[in-house]
């Protein structure tokens, strides 16, 4: 028996989303900032910052009592979240991290198996990045020969 396809309109379509992105109800009131990520299921870290960072544009989006400090708390003092990487930089709900436990044990075995960044530099060489770092403060990827020959 063939099914006829579900066809919703634009107006509903857009109204699901919305309230699946945690987008559809007023963001105001009560903040409960642990709910609001496991409702998300992650929330992506992000570097990029015209005003404030991404990831506290999304967290405010939803819910304008958040504040950027409350973040790091949430996940420093209070461990309630952690941080880890699921196609980029997150933050997860402390209640999902059984289930990573898997990833963790693949990554691990990746990591011993590839031993990737070892080779990079010898021990003389990953001392005299520290010495510098030490002698002149934070530098950039600039301040370093990184050209490779061959």
């Amino acid at each position: 028996m063939t099914r006829a396809p579900l066809r919703i309109s634009n107006r509903d379509a857009r109204r699901l989303w919305l309230d699946g992105q945690g987008l559809a109800e007023t963001p105001t009131g009560k903040l409960d900032l642990n709910a609001l990520i496991k409702r998300l299921g992650f929330v992506q870290l992000d570097t990029i910052q015209i005003v404030s960072r991404a990831h506290h544009h999304i967290l405010w989006s939803r819910n304008q009592n958040y504040r950027e400090p409350m973040l790091n708390r949430h996940m420093a003092d209070h461990r309630k979240v952690f941080e880890h990487f699921t196609h980029d930089a997150s933050v997860l709900p402390m209640d999902f991290y059984p289930m990573w436990q898997r990833q963790f044990r693949r990554l691990e075995a990746k990591v011993r198996k590839w031993e990737w960044h070892r080779g990079m530099l010898d021990a003389d060489g990953r001392n005299s990045i520290k010495t510098r770092i030490r002698e002149e403060g934070p530098l950039c990827t600039k301040a370093f020969d990184s050209k490779v020959q061959g």
